[in-house]
């Protein structure tokens, strides 16, 4: 059997390294639907998941490069599930990757709403991103 390469390693990484929790959870970081924080004893680092997303350019539905997650707007937890091939993997995504520091997470209440119903709207309809800031390696 050969080794997973591209797509389907970030996406093995992804269930190796990140656990769901409730999104209260002390240290979890809230990507809206749930918590993520990273398994006990990880080893996963920042440099690893950076190369790891250089290597899936070819996702499962569309290609994201790593220039496309260092646009201003960020990306989407739907527009990396399609990307990856399951939306709550993109959410996985986002939660590991604000772990480890790659990015901000953004939702509805950072922008100012605060309207509990039409966070919810929102974040149903995707507005959950992951934003590179300018300290972030993927820069």
């Amino acid at each position: 059997m050969t080794e997973k390469e591209g797509i389907d390693k970030l996406i093995d990484l992804i269930g190796e390294h990140a656990i769901r929790v409730e999104r209260d959870t002390v240290d979890a970081t809230d990507v809206g639907f749930f918590g993520i924080i990273l398994k006990p004893n990880s080893d996963l680092t920042a440099r690893k998941l950076k190369n790891a997303l250089e290597r899936a350019e070819q996702g499962k539905h569309i290609n994201l490069g790593l220039d496309d997650f260092l646009q201003d707007q960020g990306q989407t937890y739907s527009t990396l599930g399609v990307w990856l091939g399951d939306q709550g993997l993109g959410l996985a995504l986002i939660g590991l990757g604000a772990q480890l520091e790659l990015w901000d997470v953004v939702l509805p209440t950072d922008v100012g709403v605060l309207d509990e119903a039409l966070v919810a709207r929102m974040i149903g309809m995707g507005f959950v991103k992951a934003v590179v800031g300018p300290d972030s390696i993927l820069r």
